[in-house]
């Protein structure tokens, strides 16, 4: 896999970006340690700056560590031909990491973004209680949905979290009591030039998931760490069994074409990707896409790509 880097872009007034989606023609982007999500446009000026919750102390922008929602997931579909954004926290310390935010986008009827919270905590506590967690802590950094799937990839453990779409869907719109029962899968990310990567974001486009990938001096969820470098890869979602109960759990989902990313100059970009958006294809199949970085310094980096497979 290429990777062309055409813009890279440094959005000083966005706090540590974490997620991003591209929805009608605005690129919505999330921070860690922000209570907003930010909508912004073609030429990357924010006309939507939109609260998800009160945040309880800010210094320079940013909430502080032990206060701050975590948010590391964003993912986009839509509910009823509408088009929503679905944002949740990382988990990685409860309750305050385990609170997640529907989003309705404006539509030519309402202009508004509507905004409802839902508290994930008994999701969260049902997947670190569920018997194929192997993992030494919940670090939730990543979601995408395909045609009949709503994923999460918890970092901390390189595991995909599976649950049927349709029931998720009315989990998160509090249409049901129930929690939903997850599914887990193994994830196996190969060292690339001797460094150890694992997923930071994600998303599925033409029948393949790409996901980002970050290697960083840390040695748990919670706190951050030197920036070593980032990269790109894919996965298939063919290999999962339809049901978990058909699945060898020693099994792991191999993440194939892992690729650095590089500077104009081809060396290694010393960047944090966080998230990545694949919005189109050309004939000849190359991609363009958007990716997020997170650079620790409560800003956050903007990057237009090019991919060849």
């Amino acid at each position: 896999m290429k990777l062309n880097i055409l813009k890279h872009e440094h959005l000083a007034n966005i706090p540590s970006g974490s997620g991003i989606e591209l929805v009608n023609g605005i690129i919505y982007i999330i921070g860690g340690d922000s209570e907003y999500l930010y909508g912004l446009n073609h030429e990357l000026r924010v006309i939507h700056q939109v609260e998800l919750f009160k945040a309880p102390e800010k210094k320079d922008n940013r909430i502080p560590k032990p206060l701050k929602a975590d948010f590391e997931s964003m993912v986009s579909f839509d509910i009823n031909g509408y088009p929503h954004l679905f944002v949740a926290g990382s988990g990685s310390k409860l309750p305050q990491r385990g609170k997640g935010y529907l989003i309705k986008l404006p539509t030519s009827y309402n202009k508004k973004h509507i905004v409802w919270e839902k508290d994930l905590n008994s999701l969260y506590s049902l997947i670190t209680s569920h018997p194929d967690f192997d993992s030494p802590e919940l670090n939730i950094e990543a979601s995408f949905t395909d045609a009949h799937h709503f994923y999460f990839v918890n970092r901390a453990g390189q595991q995909l979290i599976r649950y049927p779409l349709p029931e998720m869907i009315e989990f998160i719109q509090g249409h049901t009591e129930s929690t939903p029962f997850p599914e887990i899968f193994l994830l196996d990310i190969p060292k690339l030039n001797g460094l150890e990567f694992s997923c930071s974001g994600a998303c599925y486009f033409n029948d393949i998931v790409y996901i980002t990938a970050s290697c960083e001096a840390t040695d748990n969820a919670y706190d951050d760490g030197e920036i070593l470098g980032s990269a790109i890869g894919t996965f298939s979602l063919n290999a999962l069994p339809e049901r978990g109960r058909e699945k060898n759990t020693s099994k792991k989902i191999t993440v194939e074409n892992l690729t650095l990313v590089l500077d104009k100059e081809g060396n290694q970009l010393i960047s944090k990707w966080e998230s990545i958006c694949i919005y189109e294809q050309d004939k000849d199949g190359t991609m363009a896409a958007l990716a997020v970085a997170d650079p620790d310094s409560g800003s956050s980096e903007l990057f237009l790509v090019e991919i060849n497979a």
